[in-house]
């Protein structure tokens, strides 16, 4: 039974126990009436998780936006909203080493370009609230929280009947909300911009940040205002998304040990930039041998072969500091017939 009340951002509905024994591991507060995941929710909705969101969304809630690797997006965003009877009381959690509580947030859950709901959650875990970070669920932990690190940190702290019903209720307070920000930065305006966001910072509000970089800059300038956006990424400061022809920011800080190609769990096309020409080389993996490692060889290919190859989802571009984006960013496009999803620019020796 779903209500709506006169508080235009307070929704009231009822879940019913799956009756988890006590101290039993808990990956989800509430989950669809379909999921099959029952055996790892603390409760289950007798709604979908669409109608769920339509109803919360005509309480007047408005969604953010759920993780989304593809396009950068890598925090989830969201109106923070309460909850009674409080997860505390049905949920021991014990966090593990460089993570705590969060408050939650409502996504909205994954949705495709039309803004309805991926297939993903609603087959399956359907799950509602997931308590690690799950883009189909539209209700998360403001935060990131891989399912491999949080695992087994939420308990069930009492045994519920099953079937036995609760009332909940979420509200939100129908003002705060996170703050959306674009920065463009351009040659010798990175100051000014950051600046920016510090001041916007100091509101004391979430914000929800895009930063794009001018195809005029070089990579050496691209790379130190990435390092700057680097050590202000956070739950508070939320570095998301990226333009269709630009590269996220985290693309000119590649860790340096990855040009190691024997190291490398995933070989990526790598692509030279030098002084406007283009070198572009596909690592074949031959593991026919006795050794526990394949075989690498190198094969300079041109952009049209790498349709060809369609497990290789990542790339590295090597070129020089002065290198500017625009040539950069050309030579991505070129790639844009193919699976590459990850970009990485390193400085060419």
């Amino acid at each position: 039974m779903i209500a709506l009340l006169a508080a235009a951002c307070t929704y009231v509905f009822s879940a019913y126990a799956t009756g988890l024994e006590k101290d039993a591991p808990v990956e989800f507060l509430f989950a669809s009436k379909n999921s099959d995941r029952d055996y790892e929710s603390m409760f289950l909705i007798e709604e979908s998780v669409e109608d769920f969101c339509k109803g919360i969304e005509k309480a007047g809630l408005p969604k953010g936006s759920a993780v989304d690797l593809p396009k950068c997006i890598l925090w989830p965003t969201g109106c923070t909203l309460t909850i009674e009877p409080s997860i505390s009381e049905f949920i021991e959690t014990h966090m593990p080493e460089g993570y705590s509580m969060s408050d939650i947030i409502y996504t909205g859950g994954a949705r495709d370009e039309k803004g309805a709901l991926m297939p993903e959650s609603m087959n399956a875990h359907c799950g509602i609230f997931a308590l690690y970070s799950l883009s189909h669920s539209p209700i998360v932990f403001n935060g990131i929280f891989p399912q491999g690190d949080v695992y087994g940190a939420h308990s069930a702290k009492k045994a519920l009947k099953k079937g036995e019903k609760v009332t909940f209720r979420l509200t939100w307070d129908g003002k705060t909300k996170p703050k959306n920000v674009t920065v463009n930065f351009k040659p010798g305006n990175s100051q000014s911009e950051l600046l920016k966001l510090k001041a916007i910072s100091a509101e004391n509000r979430e914000i929800n940040v895009k930063a794009t970089f001018s195809p005029d800059m070089s990579f050496k300038e691209a790379r130190a205002i990435s390092s700057a956006l680097s050590a202000i990424d956070s739950k508070s400061v939320k570095i998301n998304g990226v333009d269709a022809d630009g590269l996220f920011y985290r693309a000119f800080l590649p860790l340096v040990k990855w040009t190691d190609r024997a190291e490398r769990l995933l070989q990526p096309f790598e692509l030279t930039i030098t002084n406007g020409v283009e070198e572009l080389v596909y690592i074949a993996e031959d593991w026919s041998g006795e050794s526990l490692n394949p075989k690498l060889t190198p094969k300079t290919i041109s952009f049209e072969d790498a349709k060809k190859y369609p497990k290789v989802t990542s790339c590295f571009i090597y070129t020089k500091p002065e290198e500017k984006l625009s040539t950069i960013y050309q030579a991505k496009k070129k790639l844009s017939g193919t699976h590459v999803q990850n970009w990485y620019v390193f400085e060419k020796n």
